[in-house]
């Protein structure tokens, strides 16, 4: 599975994908100051309602456009997914 991020500046919308399929997405507010650990605070008992887990992903890519938040979201997959993301510009 892929965890698909798209960071604006309003929101941050975490997809996950299987394949083509999107399989669900979810939608935080974006914050400058929220760290690694808020961000798999918000998102891990969301993903278990739905039967996932961090550790399903295989890949995960961002789309940002808030560069003060890219250091916390790369921490957030490193720590908790293992996996370094791959950044689109």
């Amino acid at each position: 599975m892929l965890l698909a991020l798209d960071v604006g500046n309003t929101n941050i919308v975490f997809a996950v994908f299987e394949g083509d399929a999107l399989k669900l997405s979810l939608r935080c507010r974006t914050d400058n100051a929220s760290s690694a650990d808020e961000y798999a605070a918000f998102v891990t008992p969301l993903l278990q309602a739905h039967g996932l887990s961090l550790k399903d992903f295989e890949d995960v890519i961002v789309s940002s456009v808030v560069p003060d938040a890219n250091r916390h979201i790369a921490e957030f997959s490193e720590r908790y997914i293992q996996k370094e993301p791959y950044f689109i510009s």
